[in-house]
């Protein structure tokens, strides 16, 4: 009786031991910035007021692929957006897990990993079907789903004012004091200055505020701004100076 009790209570310990260690890996291995989700969880995220990218692939996903996936989930980390994980695996009776979710949507096996864009308060899904080693092409694509990912330090609320000053020509000086208005409160926002700042410039003299800006601007190299400033002035990125091209727009 003693032995039964002895191996009962290692099994029970054993037991325990797994338990811990499943509760370990299951933080160890999420991915910065993606949540874990399966049958029980994937509703209480997916389907709420924000949108969600969601990622059905194999449990302990690696490669290329996976790598543009958390590459776009970091750098969207100070958006509204969510991004999820669907891990498919056999458990021990041979049954894929969270395969309910997979048929759900319509995901083959052969297609993992699946990118599923979810707008916010909805189940219907898009599926994305371009280059999944890009991060630039889904970032982009991502935006067209009209998420918006503003390079690091914009603010969208600029942004689309931003926008509005450059389209409307004749409603410029208007459109400048909205902006004012806007930032009345948050001088202490640098990113905000830098907004008004450059549409007072243009305003100035707006034949040659561009390149004088553009040029002021680039000898201001200890400025930590300067990789903003300039994406305002090309409305592409930090490193694409065609001032043809001025929109200020900070969004990818």
């Amino acid at each position: 009786l003693a032995f039964v009790m002895g191996i009962r209570a290692r099994l029970t310990d054993a037991k325990l031991t797994l338990t811990v260690l499943v509760l370990v890996c299951s933080l160890v291995c999420a991915e910065k910035g993606i949540i874990n989700l399966d049958t029980l969880t994937f509703d209480k995220i997916v389907g709420g007021t924000r949108a969600v990218l969601v990622s059905i692939d194999q449990v302990y996903p690696y490669g290329e692929e996976h790598e543009t996936f958390q590459a776009v989930a970091v750098e969207s980390s100070g958006t509204g957006m969510l991004f999820g994980a669907v891990g498919m695996s056999e458990d021990e009776y041979g049954d894929d897990e969270n395969a309910e979710l997979a048929m759900r949507f319509g995901v083959e096996s052969t297609e993992l990993p699946a990118w599923l864009f979810f707008g916010p308060n909805s189940l219907t899904p898009k599926k994305y079907s371009g280059d999944k080693t890009d991060p630039e092409a889904l970032m982009g694509w991502i935006k067209n789903q009209g998420v918006y990912i503003g390079l690091e330090g914009c603010l969208q609320e600029f942004d689309d004012i931003a926008k509005k000053f450059i389209t409307h020509a004749n409603d410029r000086l208007a459109i400048l004091e909205s902006a004012e208005k806007t930032m009345s409160g948050r001088e202490d926002i640098p990113t905000a200055v830098i907004y008004v700042t450059t549409m007072k410039k243009m305003l100035k003299n707006q034949a040659e505020a561009s390149s004088r800006t553009r040029t002021t601007w680039m000898k201001s190299t200890r400025s930590e701004y300067l990789p903003l400033n300039l994406a305002i002035l090309s409305g592409v990125s930090p490193s694409m100076f065609s001032i043809d091209a001025f929109a200020p727009n900070c969004s990818r």
